[in-house]
């Protein structure tokens, strides 16, 4: 519907990362709601605290893949083997989600956070 009303690309990026971060944040939610009628927790307090570490944590699983993908790219003279490169583009685009859920945190937030980093 953006593009049919000519919208401004910038609104659309921020309307679409918006409804990214929902989408996460909203899945971690149900994740900690699991958890905490399954009796994984005895009080409110240490579903908050799982939500909250779920969220952080993720992000920075994200943060840490895309400065590690970033030093790669910078370190190395990967543009004269343009397959390998494009090969390790989409490694590092899929290596957060992997460890985040290997690590029973959120694939989708680290996948956010990682290409916010990645784009800069």
């Amino acid at each position: 519907i953006f593009h049919a009303l000519d919208v401004n690309p910038t609104l659309y990026m921020l309307v679409f990362g918006e409804s990214v971060l929902n989408d996460a944040v909203a899945v971690v939610l149900f994740r900690t709601c699991l958890s905490f009628y399954e009796r994984e927790h005895e009080s409110w307090m240490a579903a908050v605290m799982q939500f909250i570490n779920v969220s952080i944590f993720s992000g920075v699983v994200g943060v840490i893949v895309s400065l590690f993908s970033a030093l790669v790219f910078k370190l190395t003279k990967l543009y004269q083997h343009p397959s390998l490169e494009m090969a390790l583009m989409f490694i590092f685009a899929y290596l957060p989600y992997l460890l985040a859920e290997a690590l029973n945190l959120s694939g989708i937030m680290a996948i956010l956070f990682c290409g916010i980093v990645m784009s800069h």
